[in-house]
């Protein structure tokens, strides 16, 4: 694999972690978060209400293109902590309940019909958070749980995702550097030969080659 594929394919995991990383938060996120209210909700104190108002409301913003109906009970309640009123519109805990079933929305706004007694919940530290039902059941009840376990599942992708990255990226390095230090050795400079010249010898002065001369004369009538 050269190091252009190695490029493109570092760059495109890159993007693929974000964009599932981002859906794994989310989903994480979402699914802690009502693991939370309902781990609240479930310390709320019990106490009487009265129903002010009761009915479906609807709205678009289902399916993909947002153009499903779908339905919601809102219920408006009064409720009294240590002589204090109240007030409240949550029917469970995580907001506004809405559902592409009007005969589910209809059923719920039945039970609560205007000017009828309710049971309300409420946090005792602060009476002011308040709800009609603790825990649902039905499907509602296991959002937590899915929402939280589609977002582990889609943590191992991204995990596993960079773990391929870490391991092309540090091939990609090594390569590099293999090259760099080819490319060094083959530009290292040559070091010239030593040229440096031979010291010059000087000849000696006329009188030592008189003198010279003259020993060999006497040596030669010797």
């Amino acid at each position: 694999m050269d190091k252009g594929t190695t490029v493109v394919i570092l760059s495109l995991g890159c993007l693929g972690i974000l964009a599932i990383g981002s859906m794994a938060a989310l989903f994480l996120g979402a699914g802690l978060l009502m693991g939370a209210q309902r781990r609240e909700a479930a310390s709320y104190v019990e106490t009487d209400g009265t129903v002010v108002s009761s009915e479906v409301r609807s709205h678009q913003g289902g399916g993909q293109r947002g153009d499903v109906t779908m339905y919601e009970p809102d219920i408006f309640y009064h409720y009294e902590v240590n002589r204090q009123e109240y007030s409240g519109d949550r029917y469970t805990y995580g907001g506004a309940v809405s559902t592409g079933s009007r005969a589910w929305a209809d059923n719920i706004v039945r039970k609560y019909p205007v000017g009828s007694k309710c049971k309300v919940y409420h946090d005792a530290k602060d009476p002011s958070k308040s709800l009609l039902v603790k825990d649902p059941g039905g499907v509602f009840s296991w959002f937590p749980t899915v929402f939280t376990g589609i977002g582990i599942a889609l943590l191992i992708p991204v995990v596993a995702g960079l773990v391929l990255l870490v391991v092309l990226a540090g091939t990609l390095l090594a390569r590099g550097r293999e090259s760099t230090v080819r490319q060094a050795s083959f530009e290292a400079p040559v070091r010239p030969a030593d040229c440096t010249p031979a010291p010059s010898v000087e000849p000696p002065p006329p009188e030592d080659l008189e003198a010279e001369d003259e020993g060999n004369a006497d040596e030669g009538n010797g």
